[in-house]
């Protein structure tokens, strides 16, 4: 009896190991075949190259980015505006408004006296005041209705109002056909090669007989002015956009120009007038093409020309370059 217990656990050694080293071996085979986990390397850069899928051909992230990059500096200056489609727009729209915030520069050229409308009688007084820096000579001309030149001062001497400013003072007389005409008084700025820098003007009614009833000096700002292109604009590409404001009480007709220094007239065109909705101003529009083969300095000039007297009422010019 003691012989058979001491030989118990003799066998259930040898029936116990075998299903040990069976398990053991399963255990090396699943974890032999598992799956290996992804590695994750913090050190390696990403790819420049994105696929969107396998059939598609990678682009390049670096050689994109470039491209943007060059096409937005290419786009950084505006190209210059299509003259027909800005006309168009603006046409289009019923609500053509000048901005607020707009800032109409004082008159070049401010007639103190006498005031725009005046009844004057011969002779008659002129005051008025420039801008000491363009000290030039200088216009003063009245016109009877027909267009006819009445009288004419040229002025040389100017005498100094103020710190900033230059007086013109003349005294016109003159003779009319009628009891009573309309007249225009104009006085004209030119530059330093005697070509025309800025003109201002007022009407008047010109009587024969009687006494003067003179009106006061009203609205100071510039009646024509140049928005688009600045003073020492370089023009490029053989064509020019020129747009701005312009009021008169006789508007006819507004011509845009390319003056050089001869006073030879390059290029003409006429102004698109467009009216506001919200001011006396009128809009005006225009392009002008050119072609020179070497930089050229000229005088860009914009005139409004009168309808019932046939003068040019306002003035203003901008020194521009011409490119090739």
């Amino acid at each position: 009896m003691n012989t058979k217990i001491q030989q118990f656990p003799i066998l259930l050694f040898f029936l116990i190991f075998p299903i040990f080293c069976l398990s053991s071996c399963n255990s090396s085979i699943t974890e032999n075949f598992k799956t290996p986990a992804p590695s994750i390397s913090k050190t390696n850069p990403p790819s420049n190259t994105l696929n969107t899928n396998n059939n598609s051909e990678s682009i390049d992230i670096k050689e994109t980015e470039g491209a943007l990059s060059n096409n937005q500096a290419s786009n950084s200056q505006e190209p210059p505006p299509n003259f027909e489609e800005t006309q168009e727009s603006i046409e289009n729209n019923p609500f053509l408004t000048i901005p607020e915030n707009f800032n109409f520069p004082l008159s070049t050229i401010t007639i103190f006296n006498p005031g725009d409308l005046s009844r004057v009688t011969s002779p008659f007084k002129v005051v008025a005041e420039i801008p000491k820096s363009l000290e030039n000579r200088a216009f003063v001309e009245l016109f009877g209705e027909d267009g006819r030149l009445l009288d004419r001062e040229i002025i040389y001497n100017f005498g100094l109002s103020g710190f900033y400013d230059l007086t013109i003072s003349a005294e016109m007389e003159f003779e009319t056909i009628t009891l009573a005409e309309t007249g225009l008084l104009k006085i004209t700025l030119l530059d330093d090669f005697g070509n025309p820098l800025s003109i201002s003007s007022v009407h008047l009614i010109l009587l024969r007989e009687g006494n003067s009833e003179i009106a006061g000096y009203g609205d100071l700002r510039e009646n024509l002015i140049i928005e688009r292109p600045q003073e020492d604009f370089e023009a490029e590409n053989g064509n020019i956009f020129v747009s701005g404001y312009v009021r008169a009480q006789d508007l006819g007709s507004l011509k845009i120009k390319i003056v050089n220094e001869n006073g030879e007239t390059l290029r003409e065109t006429e102004g698109v007038l467009l009216e506001t909705k919200n001011s006396a101003y009128s809009l005006f529009l225009g392009s002008l093409e050119y072609f020179v083969a070497s930089p050229l300095d000229v005088q860009l000039v914009v005139e409004a020309m009168g309808e019932k007297i046939p003068e040019i009422t306002s003035l203003s010019s901008r020194r521009i370059t011409l490119e090739p």
